[in-house]
């Protein structure tokens, strides 16, 4: 009985399965919607128990690393480091979502079928509530250091807001880091053992991973209309150029700093990737990349615990790359000159827009283009209504490289070690590899 068990476990975790489970999901969405409408319901359940397991994830490895951290002697050299990490990632996004869209010209040469599907797809949506869209991203600097910092935690955990209940952990991560006592030290032990109890859930969730990214993919691809990919169709495709343009860069720097040879470097990391992708949820994909950097590609665990939760809220390259794109797209459309100056303007306001994004959930998120929009007295409700129709086709790719952007960037402040992590026993490490 355990044989056949293990059996049925490697073939459910084999890539193949998982590719196959992708595939059947398109082919549905695409040729039998009404299916796709039914198997919406299982893949919410699916994304629900990844996502139930995300939040305490994130709040016992911040709140574990952070007071580990600070019980160390380079805490400072460290947090600079990071510092500088992250925005040269995020000037990088935005710099090549500048780049391909000046090139690449998305809002130049539309011709009249295409202008006439972008006016009846504006006019539909603003007979409902553009405005109101819009009008969560009218907030200036106070106002948003002012919403991070939770007046409640719990209800900031109850309506998605990350980054005060991000804000809350590194608080008490660094007060149990500067306590110093044997109770913080058992404070710490229990958010360790907290960690592995969520991480040893995952890894039961990961054999329904074929059957949940079927029933996910297939209600995403049925809920795709094929007008505004028509009418939009540069755009979508050059912000998948941006993105893969990020995601090679991301993979080269992961693959120099893993030592590792690149092929198995490109393996450790394929299950964030395929949950990223599959899913649109970067947290979701969070438990699978903290796994792949540290017990496969072996670097620093403490650190990369750190990292990674840090950066999906603080780094998010994704949202930068698609908001300074736009940016251009939308400059273009209106003939609007973008000059050195205009520039220089979108490569700043999209990282504060894209870092604002990322604490806001659903359609919020994506009201923070009103933030880049607006110094040019462009619409900023056209660009929310264009961005928000082709966010089904675009956010698995850009949820792509949010994830494998915060990967890079752990490797590149997190050491490698070449002993196997503290906390993974011989047995645990032959598992692993075996499931592997």
């Amino acid at each position: 009985m355990n044989k056949t068990l293990e059996m049925i476990g490697r073939v459910l975790l084999h890539p193949v399965s998982v590719l196959i489970g992708i595939a059947v999901g398109i082919s549905i969405g695409i040729y039998d919607k009404p299916l796709a409408a039914v198997l919406a319901k299982p893949g919410d359940i699916y994304l629900g128990l990844l996502q139930m397991c995300v939040l305490p994830l994130m709040i016992s490895a911040i709140i574990l690393s952070v007071g580990r951290l600070l019980q160390s002697r380079d805490a400072g050299r460290y947090v600079s480091r990071l510092f500088l990490v992250f925005v040269a990632g995020m000037m990088l996004a935005s710099v090549t979502g500048l780049v391909v869209g000046i090139i690449g010209k998305p809002g130049l040469g539309l011709d009249k079928q295409q202008k006439i599907m972008l006016g009846k797809e504006i006019s539909r949506v603003e007979r409902g509530d553009a405005s109101a869209q819009t009008e969560g991203a009218r907030k200036d600097l106070w106002s948003f250091v002012s919403e991070m910092i939770p007046r409640n935690v719990f209800r900031s955990i109850n309506e998605d807001k990350n980054l005060p209940v991000l804000f809350f952990c590194l608080i008490i991560g660094v007060a149990l880091g500067l306590v110093r006592s044997a109770n913080s030290n058992a404070a710490l032990a229990i958010a360790d053992a907290t960690y592995e109890a969520l991480l040893k859930i995952v890894a039961w969730l990961m054999y329904g991973m074929p059957f949940g990214l079927c029933c996910l993919l297939a209600d995403q691809i049925a809920r795709i209309g094929a007008g505004m990919l028509i009418a939009l169709g540069r755009l979508v495709i050059l912000i998948n150029v941006a993105a893969l343009i990020l995601l090679v860069a991301y993979i080269i720097i992961i693959w120099l700093k893993s030592r590792r040879p690149f092929l198995e470097s490109l393996v450790a990391l394929r299950r964030p990737f395929i949950v990223a992708v599959g899913t649109s949820s970067s947290f979701a994909a969070l438990p699978f990349a903290l796994e792949g950097l540290t017990r496969r590609l072996k670097f620093e665990k403490e650190k990369v615990d750190l990292i990674i939760p840090l950066g999906f809220t603080l780094n998010p390259q994704g949202n930068i790359v698609c908001f300074s794109l736009m940016a251009v797209f939308m400059a273009q459309l209106y003939d609007v000159p973008l000059t050195s100056g205009g520039l220089v303007g979108v490569l700043f306001v999209s990282i504060m827009a894209g870092v604002a994004a990322s604490s806001a959930p659903g359609i919020a998120a994506l009201s923070m283009l009103a933030l880049v929009l607006e110094p040019f007295s462009i619409p900023a409700a056209v660009g929310v209504i264009l961005v928000t129709a082709i966010n089904p086709v675009i956010d698995p790719i850009l949820t792509a490289v949010n994830v494998y952007g915060n990967c890079a960037a752990a490797s590149m402040v997190a050491k490698r070690i070449d002993k196997p992590t503290i906390d993974s026993s011989p047995d645990e490490a032959q598992r692993v590899t075996t499931l592997a």
